[in-house]
């Protein structure tokens, strides 16, 4: 659960900084914003696309692992409930993680401000911030299963401290 939690926080953490960089450049208070964005920031377009696609768990982001130790941990305490709450819920996050990805890269840009040609998105340092806060999904997606036993054995000799 604590994988998990950690997984979604940073896909999150970096989906809300992304969409506010975003969504500021467009003077845009909704997400209708987001139209056609690939048209003027891919490359923030495209690290919105790792980290969304790691909250909906395809691999080799770290979501995956991090869904996959959650199904394994509610199938093997015979929790059948939890489990199917879980895989809906699971359903319904690649749904809209579907409508978000489609908005901003499938959906024809408006142009309604002019801004069209311009490339509007977020500074150079905050797109060094924002690789730095993406990359962990993508190097724990395939390192997770040495990072957590390392996590577990270090807290393992905490409490046995």
């Amino acid at each position: 659960a604590i994988f998990y939690f950690l997984s979604v926080s940073i896909a999150l953490a970096a989906c809300f900084v992304i969409w506010g960089g975003l969504l500021d450049a467009r003077k845009s208070d909704s997400l209708k914003g987001l139209r056609g964005a690939r048209e003027r920031c891919l490359f923030e377009c495209l690290l919105l696309l790792v980290a969304l696609v790691s909250m909906a768990g395809v691999p080799p982001f770290m979501g995956f692992a991090a869904n996959l130790n959650m199904v394994t941990a509610l199938f093997d305490q015979h929790e059948s409930i939890l489990l199917m709450l879980y895989v809906i819920t699971l359903v319904l996050q690649l749904v809209v993680v579907a409508k978000m990805l489609g908005l901003v890269f499938f959906a024809e840009p408006d142009d309604h401000d002019g801004m069209l040609g311009t490339v509007i998105g977020v500074g150079t340092k905050m797109r060094i911030a924002l690789f730095t806060l993406i990359a962990p999904l993508f190097l724990l997606g395939f390192f997770w299963e040495g990072v957590w036993s390392t996590l577990v054995e270090k807290a393992n000799s905490f409490i046995n401290f």
